[in-house]
């Protein structure tokens, strides 16, 4: 499980438990109020989280200002985006994507 930011209302939930078992469904039944996690009520321990705690960082394409772009449809829906140092690096990649496909 992704790690959750402590917060005043889970921290007092947390303080307030003096079992382990208190403890557990003090910390579930704050964070289920918070709407960051659901509980399924056929199994106890079958407990999903709603939203990450931090958001996914970017992913950064390998690509820079020279860097050749080009999208190509060799076969019905099937759809690809190569990249290449020149139009000539594009040509020889889109050939072979064609040739898969004939």
């Amino acid at each position: 499980m992704s790690q959750i930011k402590s917060n005043e209302q889970l921290d007092a939930a947390i303080n307030s438990a003096t079992t382990a078992s208190e403890l557990r469904e003090a910390m579930l039944a704050t964070l289920q109020n918070q709407g960051i996690i659901f509980r399924s009520r056929d199994d106890q321990f079958n407990n999903r989280l709603l939203q990450p705690s931090e958001p996914a960082p970017a992913v950064a394409l390998p690509a820079s200002p020279s860097t050749c772009v080009r999208t190509i449809y060799p076969a019905g829906n099937n759809r690809f985006e190569i990249y290449g140092a020149s139009e000539v690096e594009l040509d020889e990649k889109e050939r072979q994507i064609r040739s898969m496909f004939a």
